[in-house]
């Protein structure tokens, strides 16, 4: 277990390593890669990861090309290691971003969790949609899945679930510009 686990973090893009003895002398090792399929980033530093938030590779800029998650500045990037959070609530609100885009195949440019308080991320680039806190994520997301069909395909604007609670359960939707949420 301790070479599979070494492994993993000498190279990064191993993502599971099976070793299997076989006697007399023979060792076999199988090895899965795994892919680059999103980006953290903070003022100090952008690294691309897996859906499972390995860090795979360091990069001096973000090019673009896949979904950016902008962290906080107390976040740790190790290489072959799962991202570290020192926050709890964002590293929550983080994962609970990262599956839900991925388990609904969501075309998202963007999610920003450094303020833990209000996230929030950019769906097919026309619509913000705000979650506040990790506080009745699941329930957000069901409101935003449903929410979202009935939007017009053309139209932007904010999406609100920030202050949603099972008392308060009106999201708020506001048609308008949002070039000013910044990735």
């Amino acid at each position: 277990n301790s070479l599979s686990e070494n492994l993993q973090k000498t190279l990064p893009f191993i993502d599971e390593v099976v070793v299997e003895k076989q006697f007399p002398g023979i060792l076999n090792i199988s090895v899965k890669e795994t892919k680059e399929e999103l980006v953290f980033k903070n003022s100090k530093a952008v690294y691309t990861a897996n859906k499972d938030g390995k860090i795979l590779k360091k990069y001096s800029e973000y090019n673009g090309d896949l979904m950016l998650v902008k962290v906080s500045e107390k976040v740790l990037f190790n290489e072959g290691e799962i991202i570290l959070f020192e926050n709890e609530r964002e590293k929550e609100l983080c994962f609970n971003f990262i599956s839900m885009i991925f388990e609904n195949g969501y075309d998202v440019e963007f999610v920003n969790v450094s303020d833990p308080f209000s996230s929030y991320m950019k769906f097919e680039d026309r619509i913000i949609a705000k979650f506040g806190s990790a506080s009745y994520f699941e329930n957000k997301a069901v409101y935003f899945k449903a929410g979202v069909k009935g939007i017009s395909e053309k139209a932007e604007g904010v999406f609100d679930l920030s202050a949603w609670t099972p008392e308060n359960n009106k999201p708020v939707l506001t048609y308008g510009d949002i070039s000013s949420y910044e990735k």
